[in-house]
């Protein structure tokens, strides 16, 4: 069949029509654009959510001072509005598994560090103050060491600066330990260290960590209490407070003697004070537990279940004599540590902070080369043994002897 000019100029037409059409124009369709806008709302917002709280958790992990970054992400959390999951799995945890049915492993034990540069034994073993009461030892098995005083640091004129021992104060809970140092009144003299997140607010005289000068003179560091966002506390030094100092409150009074104490905070004179920590209620008050331990009906010692965590615990308290007393538990609820401090004949005591990651106390002895260095109370203790020679994040307490030797 013959094509004539007219056939094939409609073919042409046809074949350009159709190579062309995929740049026409589509018809209009709502629904295919609501779409194309709901699918970009949905990836702004959840870019949003995803990317907004990662850039205020890696501010956190940033932030200056010493913590673990297990401790900065948590601590996060609960300001993000967890407080209350991490509540229940603590509660949960450590209240159902005690951890201390069996006794603890010879390298759990305090003692001194086995580090080439460990303290030294102070030269002239003293013998135990007469006060120093008598600690338990458990039969038939007891371990070593266990209920025996240990000197461990002396004045500049030979006195006893610090004692440390250890006791179990559960007999159902052979793996619970109790660490006990002791400070003489008047052989020592105490400071308290605003870190550089907690307390906040005002500026703080320092940087957060233990002034170079006093190194050669350093007894013990060890932790302060709990972060001032989990519960209603007062911070002091200097006659400056932020937050505001609360009656009734459990406190770690430093005196301008520099004088450790532990009192119920009450309204009048406080020119004594040159440093104040308050923590919650005290747990043992006139000798004896405080009332209400046990069951935490009036929140006086966090939530509701929090005295019946099995964790580590630390506090600190002040016998009839004036000494201070500082213990750090393993596995032990809040009832636990008030018999504790009972059994040390502390007159009254608070709780300090919880938990493996916050708890800490360092003791503090020159070695045979005359170098101030510290040994970690209990091995178990999880941060450096220096921990406080550089800023950290939270406030924290150290502590000096009196009429040091030692060369600077």
């Amino acid at each position: 069949m013959n094509r004539g000019p007219v056939t094939e100029a409609v073919r042409d037409t046809t074949r350009a029509f159709r190579t062309t059409e995929h740049l026409r124009p589509k018809p209009f369709s709502p629904g295919a654009r609501q779409r194309k806008v709901a699918v970009a709302v949905v990836a702004v917002v959840v870019a949003t959510c995803l990317g907004l709280p990662m850039v205020s958790l890696g501010k956190s992990l940033a932030a200056p001072g010493a913590a673990p970054w297990t401790a900065r992400s948590v601590d996060w959390f609960r300001d993000h509005g967890g407080a209350p999951i991490v509540n229940g799995l603590e509660d949960w945890y450590y209240s159902s598994h005690t951890g201390a049915s069996r006794p603890p492993a010879l390298s759990q034990l305090p003692g001194i560090s086995s580090a080439r540069d460990a303290p030294a034994a102070p030269s002239g073993r003293a013998r135990p103050d007469p006060w120093l009461p008598r600690l338990p030892a458990r039969t038939p098995y007891p371990l070593p060491g266990e209920g025996r005083w240990q000197l461990d640091r002396v004045t500049g004129d030979g006195k006893a600066a610090m004692w440390t021992s250890y006791f179990r104060p559960e007999r159902q809970y052979p793996g619970m330990l109790a660490a006990v140092a002791v400070l003489p009144r008047g052989r020592t003299v105490a400071h308290l260290v605003a870190g550089t997140l907690e307390p906040g607010g005002r500026r703080w005289p320092g940087n957060g960590s233990v002034p170079a000068a006093a190194v050669p003179d350093l007894t013990a560091t060890f932790n302060a209490g709990w972060r001032f966002q989990d519960t209603r506390a007062g911070f002091e030094i200097g006659g400056h407070g932020q937050p505001s100092m609360i009656n009734g409150l459990a406190t770690a009074v430093i005196t301008k003697s520099g004088q450790l104490d532990v009192r119920r905070w009450q309204p009048g004179n406080h020119r004594d004070v040159a440093a104040a920590r308050q923590n919650l209620h005290l747990i043992v008050d006139g000798g004896v537990p405080a009332t209400g331990l046990a069951d935490n009906a009036a929140g006086l010692w966090g939530n509701s279940r929090n005295q019946l965590q099995y964790t580590a615990r630390t506090g600190l308290g002040v016998d009839r004599y004036g000494n201070a007393i500082f213990i750090a538990g393993t596995h032990m609820n809040l009832q636990a540590l008030a018999r504790a401090f009972t059994e040390v004949g502390a007159q009254t005591a608070m709780e300090l902070d919880i938990h493996p990651s916050m708890t800490f106390f360092a003791r503090w002895a020159p070695n045979a080369r005359h170098q101030n260095l510290p040994t970690k109370l209990l091995p178990t203790m999880q941060r450096r043994p220096d921990r406080y020679l550089e800023p950290d994040q939270r406030d924290f307490f150290y502590v000096t002897v009196r009429g040091s030797k030692l060369p600077r």
